[in-house]
């Protein structure tokens, strides 16, 4: 539109200057040379009258062609300046107009399509940094419930050690116990026999310290063969 405008602003100027060119050869304006004879000039004076007279009448003559004559110019030009303004506003405007507001729509469509994909972007970023902050949790969670597990299952082997050495140490003590018992019991049972033997041999007779020796001999002897492994 900016370049149509400025080509009807050439048209006109230019037609404004068909109009000086017009009026500065109009019949009666001569120009004759400031240094000719004078007898020079009036010859020359006559036949450039004859001359401009053929001329202007030759130009009234293209004018009288269009209709107008030489002071209707002006008129001439403001009628053709509004007919091409006219007709660019009627024909040419309208395309002219839905190409810019086509122009205008696919820019504004580009821009806020452009706001959107930022907008996603910034959505799809936060989203990401929300899952990296997620993650870095729950990797320090794991991380701590490990440790947690770590140092309950040290604590469950201190314990369990500790009550299996206890349980050993019981167990140990209980045998023990339980082995000296058997063989304060069997000694107990071994006395006991020996001195009802010890007895039954005094009664037999009287006894002598050969005898005493004798008997223990024997009784130990008879001991022996009751029970072979006490030996």
């Amino acid at each position: 539109m900016r370049s149509l405008m400025i080509a009807l602003l050439a048209g006109i100027i230019g037609l404004s200057d068909i109009h000086r060119v017009f009026a500065d050869e109009a019949p009666g304006r001569p120009s004759p040379p400031a240094h000719a004879a004078p007898t020079e000039v009036t010859a020359q004076q006559g036949s450039h009258t004859a001359t401009a007279g053929h001329q202007g009448h030759h130009q009234e003559d293209k004018l009288g062609f269009l209709g107008l004559k030489r002071y209707d110019l002006g008129i001439y030009t403001l009628v053709v300046f509004g007919l091409l303004v006219l007709i660019v506003s009627k024909y040419a405007w309208p395309h002219i107009r839905e190409g810019l507001e086509k122009r205008e729509a696919n820019i504004r469509a580009a821009l806020m399509e452009a706001q959107k994909e930022r907008d996603e972007a910034r959505t799809l970023l936060a989203q990401a940094r929300k899952q990296l902050d997620d993650a870095a949790m729950q990797v320090r969670a794991m991380l701590e419930e490990a440790r947690r597990d770590a140092e309950a299952l040290r604590a469950a082997e201190r314990e369990a050690g500790a009550r299996e050495a206890a349980a050993e140490r019981e167990r140990a003590r209980r045998e023990i116990a339980a082995a000296r018992d058997a063989a304060l019991a069997e000694i107990y049972d071994r006395a006991v026999e020996l001195a009802a033997l010890l007895s039954s041999k005094t009664l037999a007779r009287s006894i002598t310290p050969e005898d005493h020796r004798r008997l223990l001999d024997e009784a130990v002897a008879e001991l022996q063969q009751t029970n072979p492994t006490a030996a």
